[in-house]
């Protein structure tokens, strides 16, 4: 019999006194998908209030079991779309200290839909260019078809700017209530935040 986990890696359950880890090693194979949206303080800033060194810690839990493998999946968003580059990075890392364990990162599918104030068409072009520029400059061959879907997505979408000032209304609120600051991580949205 097979298991599958879908996670935020942030928790790992207890069953009658016993933890996950007691349970999986009772199974012939184990799949484990780790939803992020970003590699370290990225992800704890998008998936608030995710704490990094628990995620991290907890892949390389389950990556120690011999019937585990383990997939990162993302969603794509305006807020990590210039940054997947960084998930790939730290991946590899991952494939070092668990040979054959765990997949390449899946970037998923896009945020999307009526209203929905996180969507790729609300990166300006010139936070565009600079996110293409990152993918270049930090370009892992591993990921060619992902990287080249982002930036498919960079050159095509529209840009929203109405759409992109009413996620930036969102992004101050959420902030001031977490006592986060976007621009901490992205600096590159200063011009927008403002």
């Amino acid at each position: 019999m097979d298991l599958r986990i879908t996670t935020n890696g942030t928790l790992t359950p207890k069953f009658d006194g016993k933890d996950i880890f007691d349970y999986i090693p009772e199974f012939k194979h184990c799949l484990i998908n780790i939803s992020i949206e970003g590699w370290g303080k990225r992800n704890e800033y998008i998936r608030y209030p995710s704490d990094w060194d628990i995620v991290y810690h907890n892949a390389k839990r389950f990556a120690s079991l011999d019937n585990t493998k383990i997939l990162f999946v993302s969603t794509i968003n305006s807020i990590n779309v210039g940054y997947f580059w960084e998930i790939a990075e730290g991946m590899e890392h991952l494939f070092d200290m668990f040979p054959n364990t765990f997949h390449q990162f899946s970037t998923g599918s896009l945020v999307w839909g009526y209203m929905e104030k996180y969507v790729i068409t609300n990166v300006p072009p010139d936070i565009r260019d600079h996110y293409s520029q990152l993918y270049f400059e930090n370009w892992n061959k591993r990921y060619n078809l992902d990287f080249k879907k982002i930036l498919d997505y960079f050159d095509t979408l529209p840009y929203d700017e109405e759409l992109l000032y009413k996620m930036m209304k969102d992004i101050k609120a959420r902030d001031k209530y977490r006592g986060t600051c976007l621009l901490d991580l992205a600096p590159e949205w200063k011009p927008y935040y403002d």
